[in-house]
């Protein structure tokens, strides 16, 4: 993931100014950050992934340096249950953007696309609680963040069982509560992916598979400690 991210920073056109020592610096924290021991899938793997699906759909991205930037900072602030970590994560990438020498406006509008990851925080699907119409980035990221829901029986599975693990500490029968609220509000929505090409792809295998674990969770006895 280093290389990674010098490879990003220099097609980004980070100031040479900025020096191979802030890129570092700032690549440290993140990795302390995605390593983090209470991260079962908000870790380095879930970044790659993002990444992976950026590159087989940069062609729609208006700004696809801000969108990338944005991914790799979406969840550098994860605390469980927290309000705030996205705000928090969007804080991180202005200073680290400022640090790197990447434009104002490339850090202004990553800013926008981290806080649009902010499921069901505002007005429909994935708003930022700007109240500015989506863009094309915005529905971008979100359909790049949100393809696990899409993904092959098994990953799907897996992902389940680690946000299970990250939310292990809240009593069995309240986690399943919350974990069905959240799904069934994924399932309401008219349109879980924006983009034709991630709708295509994704779409009916998300409505599957979150169907599937709904009724699972529903039938769980109430001291399980399975998937939640």
């Amino acid at each position: 993931m280093r290389g990674r991210w010098l490879t990003f920073l220099d097609s980004a056109g980070a100031a040479v100014s900025a020096g191979a020592g802030a890129a570092d610096e700032i690549f440290d924290e993140l990795d302390r950050r995605y390593s983090q021991a209470h991260r079962h899938y908000h870790n380095w793997a879930h970044v790659a992934a993002c990444l992976d699906r950026l590159e087989a759909a940069r062609f729609l991205a208006a700004d696809p340096v801000a969108v990338e930037l944005a991914l790799w900072f979406h969840d550098a602030v994860y605390v469980p249950a927290a309000p705030d970590n996205e705000q928090r994560s969007a804080e991180m990438l202005v200073k680290a953007a400022r640090r790197l020498g990447l434009t104002a406006a490339a850090a202004a509008e990553a800013r926008m696309l981290v806080l649009a990851t902010r499921y069901f925080a505002g007005e429909g699907s994935g708003a930022d609680g700007s109240g500015r119409p989506d863009t094309r980035d915005r529905d971008l990221i979100r359909d790049i963040d949100l393809s696990i829901l899409g993904a092959p029986t098994d990953e799907f599975d897996r992902y389940e069982q680690e946000i299970g693990l990250e939310y292990g500490f809240v009593p069995d029968a309240e986690r399943r509560r919350r974990r069905i609220e959240v799904l069934e509000g994924f399932l309401a929505l008219p349109r879980i992916y924006q983009t034709e090409l991630f709708r295509k792809r994704y779409e009916r295998r998300a409505r599957r598979n979150l169907g599937r674990s709904i009724a699972r969770l529903r039938r769980l006895p109430a001291d399980s400690a399975s998937i939640a």
